[in-house]
């Protein structure tokens, strides 16, 4: 009877082994392969100028959507740059995804992106930590755009520096794994996204031009005792922004730009009032007001 009894307990937790793992199955099935590491056919690279190391340069169109984690090796070297070499950008879902003629305008529903044959929709990108520069030559654009559905970011924990629009119109963007080296925000980084809060890591130095700009879901900012530069129209343009909690110290407010004939070493150009927290309306406690303004911040509101 015991032994029954056993037999009948083991039947149960296999089946529901079995019923679990066969959820797993399709749940992965359902997510379109979200999770996997990218393959290497999934992207346009070459070695870079010392040889011992990947740079990838492009995301193929027929690649996989979902979660894009991508490999930290790739033909036994490690990937160590994402570098944006030609007109264009990275990662894009353009306007092929997008029905242009709606109003308002409307991301294309997953069963038409299918049916039009495009790559299923990329929701999250993974940068694996072997990586130690994202960059944009002279001529391309950027690193993600147009990724309508992108909703987090993980960093590599070694990078430095963002580029210049590293992401735009990424507007269903709200989580990002900041590195923990980082210490430059670039121009544009983040313009249009879809953040709520912001809070700048330990370590970030500069916040350079239109960084956060018109990202229309943003209600608070946290800014790093760590700061010494901010960018023109850095926080402009959000029209939700409350809060902003700042440093008590002295902050130069300028424009990076390095071709300026009068820019500094460092690629900034001094401004009395560049307006980095500028055309935000709800912006309004004098006590933040004043948090701002003690820094040198001689802007608008």
């Amino acid at each position: 009877m015991k032994n029954t009894i056993k037999f009948k307990a083991m039947l149960r937790i296999a089946g529901i082994i079995a019923i679990v793992t066969a959820f797993g199955f399709l749940m992965a099935a359902c997510s379109g392969g979200g999770g996997r590491v990218a393959k290497e056919t999934d992207f346009r690279y070459e070695l870079n100028s010392t040889g011992d190391g990947i740079v990838i340069t492009g995301y193929q169109k027929d690649a996989a959507g979902g979660e894009v984690i991508i490999p930290d090796t790739i033909e036994g070297y490690p990937v160590v740059a994402i570098r944006s070499i030609e007109y264009g950008f990275i990662f894009s879902e353009g306007g092929n995804y997008w029905d242009l003629d709606a109003r308002p305008r409307r991301l294309l529903t997953d069963a038409e992106v299918k049916a039009k044959g495009l790559r299923p929709y990329i929701t999250s990108i993974v940068f694996p930590d072997s990586v130690t520069e994202i960059s944009v030559a002279e001529g391309a654009q950027g690193i993600i755009s147009a990724c309508g559905t992108l909703k987090s970011i993980t960093l590599p924990k070694n990078l430095k520096e963002l580029p210049r629009q590293f992401t735009s119109e990424c507007s269903n963007l709200t989580a990002i794994k900041w590195p923990e080296n980082l210490e430059i925000i670039g121009t544009q980084a983040f313009s249009f996204a879809g953040f709520t809060e912001v809070v700048i890591p330990e370590g970030v130095k500069e916040i350079r031009d239109y960084a956060f700009f018109r990202c229309e879901s943003l209600t608070s900012v946290t800014i790093s005792g760590s700061i010494e530069r901010i960018g023109r129209l850095a926080f402009a343009g959000n029209p939700d922004l409350t809060n902003v909690t700042i440093p008590s110290k002295t902050i130069q407010y300028g424009s990076y730009n390095p071709q300026s004939y009068s820019a500094g070493a460092n690629g900034w150009v001094p401004e009395q009032d560049n307006n980095a927290f500028a055309n935000n309306p709800k912006l309004t406690s004098i006590a933040v007001r004043k948090a701002i303004t003690d820094t040198g911040y001689k802007g608008s509101f």
